[in-house]
């Protein structure tokens, strides 16, 4: 495991401005971001979230983030963001879902995907607190609500009892991971890796399913937040 960086090991070498700002006043006034590079943004975000301790202090789940050697120099990253499909944007930066558990930001690791994909295996840990996996309750109600990210929004239902819960979303998230797939096969972010991962994830639903069994975590001893 490489250690978090520091901020001074990342290395600017840009023979270009990278950002253009402009102030809201005269000298000495405040400034604002009118513009920056779009490599140059997703580094510094790469900057951040394996080096910056203010940026920790807003997501702790990043305590163990690093950053590779290579991409400690920005013009070595830019050039290999030049040779993805990142499409202009649109796309998120994905570091752990080719090597599930994966806690640096390399060229092995990394792609640009779609946010839709980049966020299948979100856990929602902190909102579920001690309920299972898609599962969260009411104690209004007495009830627990299984809850699904559907194309079309957010898949509810309500049942007796976590167990119900469970099952219900293990069933749908299974199918949601294999319509999401199949959609994003051909299209130019597609990672072959990645789906593979992602349909042995819902391999293993279905399987916990059958089994009666709960699904702990998506990816054996990996739980993603």
């Amino acid at each position: 495991m490489i250690p978090r960086r520091r901020l001074d090991e990342f290395i600017n070498d840009a023979d270009y401005v990278t950002q253009r700002n402009r102030r809201d006043g005269g000298r000495g006034s405040k400034q604002y971001l009118v513009w920056m590079c779009p490599y140059y943004k997703k580094w510094i975000a790469i900057k951040e979230r394996s080096a910056s301790g203010n940026f920790l202090k807003r997501a702790p789940t990043y305590a163990n983030v690093s950053c590779c050697e290579d991409w400690l120099v920005f013009s070595n990253f830019k050039r290999w963001m030049e040779r993805q499909p990142w499409d202009n944007g649109k796309t998120n930066l994905d570091k752990d879902l080719r090597i599930p558990g994966n806690k640096i930001y390399s060229p092995d690791a990394c792609r640009f995907i779609p946010p839709h994909v980049n966020g299948l295996l979100l856990t929602a840990a902190a909102s579920r607190g001690k309920h299972p996996l898609g599962v969260s309750s009411s104690e209004s109600k007495q009830l627990f609500r299984a809850s699904v990210q559907t194309g079309g929004g957010l898949l509810q239902k309500w049942f007796k009892t976590a167990t119900e819960a469970h099952s219900f979303f293990q069933l749908e998230k299974a199918n949601r991971i294999e319509a999401i797939v199949a959609d994003w096969k051909g299209e130019p972010t597609f990672d072959s890796q990645i789906a593979e991962n992602l349909l042995a994830v819902a391999v293993m639903l279905r399987y916990d399913r059958a089994e009666g069994r709960e699904t702990i975590s998506y990816f054996p001893l990996v739980e993603r937040t």
